[in-house]
């Protein structure tokens, strides 16, 4: 299947979103603190759950995960609509018909 450029343009926009978000989660030290708490608190849940709990708990971060991600997705392509707008806006980007 042939990729449009909008395809194109969406997954180099997804990769250079998750770059920014690696390196600011390396140099973060409040990022590291608020992992570290996150994984002590999954382990007290853990000792309150059944037999079961790993799976449990996998499948609820898995959750989690995804719905997390959809959203941030959601919120980086607003802004980069936005600063298309923008762009528009002060004459910077000429309005042009959408590419199919």
């Amino acid at each position: 299947m042939k990729t449009t450029f909008i395809d194109q343009l969406e997954a180099a926009c997804s990769v250079c979103s998750s770059d920014y978000a690696m390196e600011m989660r390396k140099n973060s030290p409040e990022y590291k603190q608020k992992d570290a708490d996150y994984s002590q608190l999954m382990k007290k849940i853990g000792k309150y759950l059944p037999e079961e709990r790993e799976s449990l708990i996998f499948r609820f971060e898995e959750v989690s995960n995804w719905l997390r991600s959809f959203d941030e997705d959601c919120t980086y392509r607003q802004g980069f609509f936005d600063c298309v707008s923008l762009l528009r806006w002060i004459g910077l980007l000429e309005n042009r018909p959408a590419l199919p």
